[in-house]
């Protein structure tokens, strides 16, 4: 077994010159019990994976980071080293959401037949789980990517059709979703590879602003993974590391090896915050005091009516010496957004505020950005269950900021210490025609850990997924279930559901049954987005809101459904 280790050389203020390691990626392959390996894997993935290689390496170095890229392992020149793992199953028998199951048996074999701890590495697995008949390509197995500064997984799929050399190809005879070229086959899945592979280094979705479109392409981040080589087919622009994946790419292990620190617990705080609007474009500009130091500040502006964060359009600043920062950001819509800026920290940890605020006709509203709000005090007084303080707080901002809202979530907190009336679903008149299910009575109501709350979390206080906080919805971590009696009058459930926002890195799967029979199960999930669903729930007597762990304990599990509704 060659594994083989780039030195990184790093000038220290010292003056001294250190060699520092850089783990290598690990290249899996996966085959399941009843498929053969494809001929050539080592010469074909190696040029697959020596173009997603270059591709960051000129990525980093054009935002200024230097030609910093993850390091591959080779047996011989142009063959690269790949680790292979039979699948116990069937191909047939894995499906979408089984990445849990894909990498519970890469983990068991990697330790087994190479000694390799993947919980210890960054790794992608390259899945024989794309099925073929009659031309027409059907995805089967997980196509994701998670991870962090330390560690991390990308699950992608492998095809004898899957090869850097075939991006420039027109030829008919690939299939992604429907009839395309060879060229733009490899474009959607070695695009894929390159995205998968930025989350397996804790990389979020950014989307490039409209500027950037027009002389760069699409952000990898964003929806590359569709563009990526277009250029070399001449069908446009291609894709392009964006600067604040290239800043959190500075201090990923794969890129600069291991780093001081980068195992402590990161910790921060505003020390201040200024805004600022003019000709269009908003300043913020402040110091965050933080352990590690913070080497750069990352504005993520997502638009809060779109879901998920595809949409999300980032701009990045380097933090000087003091911790100072001044970062700009402008193509505001008017509508709501989420402000969230996150740090990065030294050691590769990163830290994370959110404000939510709304945009006009006249621009934004910047009040939301007054580092004097209390928020955490609210958040502490709801947890105290001190009304009496919620309702001080409610009144000082109605005067300061009337109907802001931060004024409406301490009245929230209070309305729900005083304890709200609930709606009883089968004697609502039939005018009624939407009921929020945060407020209706239930026939039942458990989670397992901490009491079933409505409209708020135990410790944390207010519900937050994908970045934002929300009035309606269901504390339920995993286990838990709330029935409802709907008594067959009802015609649709509508519901958000994902993790609770914050430190709760657990995962989790979200289940509805309709009088014993299972109407909705969500694909298995461990990161924060929001996700919804809409249901049919014709004649259903017995609403049951379910959330099971996913597979690995119930520790940090904290699931929530977010503005649950009835309609008819």
């Amino acid at each position: 077994m060659l594994r083989f280790l780039i030195p990184l050389i790093v000038v220290l203020s010292t003056g001294i010159v250190h060699a520092q390691e850089i783990p290598p990626l690990k290249v899996i392959s996966f085959i399941p019990a009843d498929v053969q390996p494809f001929e050539n894997r080592e010469e074909r993935l190696g040029r697959v994976m020596t173009h997603v290689q270059e591709f960051y390496r000129k990525g980093m170095e054009a935002q200024g980071f230097g030609p910093k890229t993850f390091a591959l392992e080779w047996t011989e020149p142009g063959k690269l080293r790949i680790y292979t793992v039979k699948g116990q199953k069937k191909q047939s028998e894995y499906g979408r959401n089984d990445s849990r199951v894909v990498r519970n048996e890469v983990q068991t074999a990697m330790q087994t037949q190479y000694n390799i701890d993947i919980n210890n590495e960054h790794v992608i697995i390259f899945q024989s789980l794309l099925g073929w008949k009659d031309n027409v390509a059907t995805e089967i197995g997980p196509y994701v990517g998670g991870g962090n500064a330390l560690s991390g997984t990308a699950w992608v799929y492998d095809d004898p059709m899957l090869d850097a050399a075939k991006l420039p190809s027109k030829e008919p005879g690939g299939y992604y979703h429907r009839p395309v070229s060879i060229g733009q086959f490899n474009t959607h899945y070695i695009g894929g590879v390159a995205h998968e592979l930025g989350h397996a280094f804790g990389g979020p979705h950014d989307k490039e602003t409209d500027a950037q479109r027009k002389t760069l392409g699409t952000s990898l981040m964003g929806s590359g993974n569709h563009t990526y080589g277009e250029e070399l087919r001449g069908q446009g622009l291609g894709s392009f590391l964006s600067a604040a994946s290239a800043l959190h790419l500075s201090t990923v292990r794969a890129f600069v090896g291991n780093r001081p620190g980068s195992r402590d617990r990161a910790a921060w705080r505003i020390d201040s915050l200024e805004t600022a609007y003019k000709d269009g474009k908003a300043t913020f500009s402040g110091r965050f005091v933080a352990v590690p130091p913070i080497i750069g500040i990352i504005a993520y502006n997502d638009d809060a009516n779109i879901p998920a964060d595809y949409d999300a359009k980032a701009w990045m600043v380097k933090v000087n010496a003091s911790g100072r920062f001044s970062i700009e950001i402008d193509e505001f819509a008017e509508t709501d957004y989420q402000l969230r800026f996150v740090a990065v920290h030294d050691g590769g940890q990163k830290s994370q505020i959110r404000y939510d605020y709304s945009v006009s006709a006249a621009g934004p509203d910047l009040s939301p950005f007054d580092t004097s709000l209390p928020v955490e005090d609210i958040r502490q007084a709801f947890i105290a269950g001190n009304r009496e303080l919620l309702d001080e707080i409610a009144a000082d901002l109605a005067a300061r900021y009337p109907n802001s809202a931060i004024q409406r979530k301490a009245q929230h907190y209070s309305n729900i210490l005083k304890g709200p009336t609930l709606i009883d679903l089968q004697t609502q008149p039939a005018e009624v025609t939407r009921v929020d299910l945060t407020w209706a009575k239930a026939v039942s109501a458990r989670t397992g850990w901490g009491q079933a709350l409505r409209g708020a979390a135990p410790e944390d206080g207010f519900l937050s997924l994908g970045g934002k906080s929300f009035e309606s919805g269901l504390y339920a971590h995993a286990v838990s279930a709330y029935v409802f009696d709907l008594n067959g009058n009802w015609k649709k459930f509508k519901s958000g559901y994902g993790l609770q926002d914050g430190d709760h890195p657990g995962s989790v799967a979200f289940v509805v049954r309709g009088d014993g029979k299972e109407l909705f199960r969500s694909e298995v999930i461990r990161d924060h987005r929001l996700r919804s669903t809409e249901l049919d729930v014709m004649g259903v007597r017995r609403l049951e809101l379910i959330v099971e762990d996913g597979g690995d304990g119930v520790s940090s599990d904290w699931g929530i459904w977010v503005e649950p509704t009835l309609e008819r």
